[in-house]
């Protein structure tokens, strides 16, 4: 990162600078910067850890832009994002993103130059104004805007109480935010399914994702307005659900059948 990636990016705010780029075009540049590096790691980590990537999605009948959401499992994530916009054809995306990440090194930086929302996790009421105010810096600029409504990775192990065991619970505040800032945009979902993925959340826990694949769906919706944001995000979330506990009911029957096999084929 710091060889290659730091220096692409200094480069490019170089450009800008002798060019004199408008700031809409300074916070394009911060973007693509991050979609072009995070698909290059994508194919770094596949590659290294043998993992394999499909995608089900209709061609997309919506010209605009779009609200994206995201179920989120993993720090790889990101990275299936960024593959994802790319092969959707959804350029220049702009985050909500936790408060954490300004202190993250390079990426900290470019994430606030290209005006991501920051929020934080304690119910700031600053938050909701970070929210509006990325929504209408991306309408000016004509992109889209993604966000996780969890708010935080599911760790695999539902909470008490919980109407879900394969994702976590979604929160409305920012979702109904953008729904009413950008009302002509609809909204693209993103069901990112990675099968019995243990509690492996971060990078660091690269034996659990060797040989995985990761299997993503992709449809769109039209956009519910505040008002109707909380009963179209249960809606979403129970066809999540639906959709991640039968595939991974697939995954462990196909194991059960191949484990008999290879028994008898001992014997």
């Amino acid at each position: 990162m710091v060889a290659l990636t730091y220096p692409d990016i200094v480069l490019r705010r170089a450009l800008n600078a002798v060019t004199r780029a408008s700031l809409s075009q300074r916070r394009k540049t911060e973007v693509a910067w991050q979609l072009v590096w995070a698909r290059h790691y994508w194919r770094l980590v596949a590659r290294l850890l043998n993992m394999g990537f499909s995608l089900r999605a209709p061609e997309l009948s919506w010209r605009g832009h779009y609200i994206v959401i995201l179920n989120h499992r993993n720090v790889l994530d990101h990275l299936v994002a960024a593959k994802v916009f790319h092969e959707m054809g959804v350029e220049d995306p702009r985050w909500i993103v936790k408060e954490q990440m300004r202190k993250a090194p390079i990426v900290g930086t470019s994430l606030e130059r290209a005006q991501f929302a920051f929020v934080s996790r304690t119910r700031n009421p600053q938050d909701i104004d970070r929210i509006r105010q990325m929504a209408r810096i991306a309408c000016v600029d004509h992109v889209s805007v993604a966000l996780y409504p969890e708010g935080t990775r599911f760790n695999g192990k539902p909470k008490a109480g919980t109407r879900y065991s394969a994702v976590g619970e979604p929160k409305v505040g920012g979702f109904a935010t953008l729904c009413e800032e950008l009302p002509d945009y609809r909204v693209l979902v993103v069901c990112i399914d990675w099968g019995d993925l243990p509690d492996a959340r971060t990078i660091w826990d690269g034996s659990a994702y060797l040989g995985r694949e990761v299997r993503v769906s992709v449809w769109e919706q039209i956009n519910p307005g505040r008002d109707g944001a909380q009963d179209f995000l249960t809606r979403v979330w129970n066809e999540m659900e639906r959709r991640l506990t039968e595939s991974l009911g697939r995954v462990l029957a196909m194991r059960v059948r191949t484990a008999d096999v290879e028994g008898h084929g001992r014997v």
